[in-house]
């Protein structure tokens, strides 16, 4: 994925990698989340081709994958884990 391409959905990366550029630092450490693992993933990978270099996604996201019952937090992710969050 390029920069100004589209994600796996078909949204526009390019708003992404020019707001984070204009926030962060390449050479600080980003970490990514979102509800499963995939849009962090890809978000990562749009990061790394406009140059940032110590990028962490968060493996599963906060919710995780889908169970047998398709429901989440069940199997893994943040939640499952019980590391530590809080609902605003």
């Amino acid at each position: 994925m390029s920069p100004g391409t589209t994600d796996r959905t078909g949204k526009s990366t390019t708003d992404f990698v020019a707001h984070t550029k204009k926030i962060a630092s390449e050479t600080r450490p980003i970490l990514l989340i979102c509800r499963s693992g995939v849009r962090s993933r890809d978000a990562g990978l749009a990061l790394e081709e406009a140059g940032f270099k110590d990028i962490y996604n968060i493996l599963h996201g906060f919710e995780g994958d889908l169970d047998e019952a398709h429901r989440r937090s069940s199997l893994n992710g943040w939640r499952h884990a019980g590391l530590p969050w809080e609902q605003c």
